[in-house]
């Protein structure tokens, strides 16, 4: 798996939207950029600035993937 970076074009992916039993409504559409990466123990936050204002800019690094 690549390791996201400041500027990574991100999504949700797919293991973590089944996971909290997400199918509809804005999660699986969102796309963004991260802006910034903060370590959390072992574990990285990223924020991120989403296409739509409603999805919550903060989420942890390994329930988000790289877009192409």
């Amino acid at each position: 798996m690549k390791k996201i970076q400041i500027g990574d074009r991100v999504q949700y992916n797919t293991k973590f939207l089944r996971a909290v039993g997400c199918y509809t409504g804005d999660l699986p559409f969102g796309r963004g950029v991260v802006t910034q990466l903060i370590p959390i123990g072992e574990n990285t936050l990223c924020k991120v600035d989403w296409n739509n204002p409603e999805i919550p800019p903060n989420i942890l690094m390994q329930n988000l993937t790289v877009l192409k």
